[in-house]
């Protein structure tokens, strides 16, 4: 019911969605889960698994120089995440279309 619900008030919202290296369990669940999802929506969601398909999935959408080292082969974005820095240059006052 809920899935239902977000797919009629939030359609086409999902541009694409990868998970990497998710458990066994994971996987296990989103077979049962996926089969309640519209196709479309489906299609845009994929589970990899290992370096090789991350490579595969991710190579057009994200740039050597945009990727760390752990996302893809050869990253290289190496700066550590600041989350002061990154929190404190969001501005919650306003929407983000305005």
């Amino acid at each position: 019911e809920v899935i239902l619900a977000l797919q009629a008030h939030y359609p086409e919202r999902l541009h694409n969605f990868i998970a990497s290296d998710t458990g066994m369990i994971f996987r296990f669940l989103w077979r049962i889960v996926s089969t309640f999802i519209d196709p479309d929506t489906r299609n845009r969601i994929h589970i990899i698994k290992g370096m090789d398909a991350k490579e595969k999935h991710l190579k057009e959408k994200i740039s050597v120089e945009e990727a760390t080292p752990w996302i893809r082969q050869g990253g290289m974005k190496t700066r550590d995440f600041d989350f002061n820095e990154y929190y404190m240059s969001i501005p919650f006052d306003h929407a983000f279309d305005e």
